[in-house]
């Protein structure tokens, strides 16, 4: 299964990534049939 959203953000990307690779990797981990998370930015 894939999961592909457009989000749009108030702060800067650098730190939402930082706060994603932190603390949601670790957690998205924890559940069965998680493989990987792509992070991607369009200019």
């Amino acid at each position: 299964m894939f999961a592909v959203n457009h989000l749009l953000f108030s702060k800067p990307v650098d730190e939402f990534r930082l706060v994603v690779e932190q603390e949601g990797l670790p957690l998205l981990s924890g559940y069965q049939g998680f493989r990987d998370f792509y992070f991607a930015t369009l200019i």
